[in-house]
């Protein structure tokens, strides 16, 4: 595994969608990002700047 510079378990996953999907499963990226999020960052930081207030105020 050292050869690829990767763990042995990525190198059974990819097999594994090889075997299942063919080539265009490895090349299409699907790693990283928000997948489960909800609000856009601003969002979120201007969500938790009221609430961080509140807390504060013993409001909440």
């Amino acid at each position: 595994m050292d050869l690829l510079d990767c763990n042995k378990t990525t190198v059974w996953r990819n097999l594994k969608k090889y075997k299942e999907f063919g080539l265009e499963a490895l090349l299409k990226e699907t790693r990283g990002g928000r997948h489960r999020e909800y609000l856009t960052y601003e969002e979120e930081q201007a969500f938790l700047k009221r609430h961080i207030e509140l807390l504060r105020l013993g409001n909440l």
